[in-house]
């Protein structure tokens, strides 16, 4: 009963779709996200003391051992460390939520800061796409997958900002959009490879200015709910030329590798970086981008710098032996 009326409050916390953000509220995601995680917390229970078992459970039958028991087993699961503290949170606002005036004001019988705590896996470090890569992609791409390309690159964008850009938000000289995930404003400097795409883009593909720039055939979003057509579209492609998810990373790494390059810009400051990012001046993600290049990133870095500028881009790939 709990977890239920916790999940019904955080529901009504959910924003609809187009609404503009505000204290309080969350992204839909994110109340997705979070009645996974409290359902698989109580999933957990009922393994261990047997199916149903939850439904007779006050909060003083939680122990530690059944809290320190499913910590570890989500870590020893692979998560990462970041969404091992955000399902650890999750149990303690189940936790928290139990104290409330309708459920009798419960309380845990021991500490909760005692208990012994289990981390996930840290980040692996993102290995961004080679040169040789890059030029496949762009050759195998049609225009649609070139535009995306370059915006993931140019503008740091990834599937959910893609699928929210229409053409007034951006033109020849700049872009302007708010970040949907942070409601921070974004804005910043149109490189001309990337609107040098666009136009090849409209030319065959008709938009007015006030709709979205990018709709499957269906004439959605690329990316809605749970369906995300920009992620299957780089997968085909990936496969098309030759690479795997363990040789290139997903489309996401579009977005550190333009990020690795923004910030490699003679007198780029880390609020420049932040405003890049879409981040607040919290963000602690921009110093990352902040730091000196490493040597096999700088090819990489000076081609993507050196073709968003001139928009123009050689795409012959180098001869090389085969393994």
């Amino acid at each position: 009963m709990v977890a239920s009326n916790l999940l019904e409050r955080e529901k009504t916390r959910a924003r609809q779709p187009g609404e503009a953000r505000r204290r309080g509220t969350i992204d839909p995601d994110v109340y997705l996200d979070r009645t996974k995680q409290v359902r698989d917390f109580l999933a957990f229970l009922n393994e261990c003391h047997g199916q149903g078992a939850v439904a007779t459970m006050t909060l003083a039958d939680l122990s530690m051992v059944d809290v320190e028991g499913y910590n570890q087993d989500i870590a020893t699961k692979g998560y990462s460390a970041s969404q091992v503290s955000k399902r650890m949170q999750v149990v303690r606002r189940i936790v928290n939520h139990a104290g409330r005036q309708e459920h009798g004001r419960q309380l845990l019988s021991w500490n909760w800061e005692s208990r012994q705590v289990h981390h996930g896996r840290e980040p692996k470090e993102k290995r961004l796409p080679t040169v040789e890569q890059l030029k496949k992609l762009l050759a195998a791409a049609d225009a649609r997958g070139r535009v995306m390309i370059w915006i993931g690159l140019g503008l740091g964008f990834g599937q959910s900002d893609i699928a929210a850009l229409r053409l007034a938000n951006i033109d020849k000289d700049s872009y302007d959009m708010r970040r949907g995930k942070t409601g921070i404003n974004r804005w910043g400097r149109t490189p001309p490879m990337v609107w040098g795409a666009i136009r090849e883009y409209l030319k065959g593909t008709s938009r007015p200015k006030d709709e979205l720039l990018f709709v499957t055939r269906d004439s959605r979003p690329v990316v809605h709910a749970k369906a995300d057509s920009v992620l299957l579209w780089w997968n085909r492609l990936r496969q098309s030329i030759g690479e795997t998810r363990h040789t290139l990373e997903g489309f996401y790494i579009l977005r550190h590798l333009g990020a690795t390059v923004h910030g490699a810009r003679e007198g780029c400051s880390l609020a420049d970086l932040r405003s890049w990012l879409g981040h607040g001046a919290s963000s602690a993600m921009a110093d990352v981008y902040m730091k000196p290049l490493k040597p096999e990133y700088k090819e990489v870095v000076a081609w993507v710098g050196q073709a968003l500028e001139s928009g123009r881009a050689n795409l012959r790939v180098r001869n090389t032996p085969s393994r």
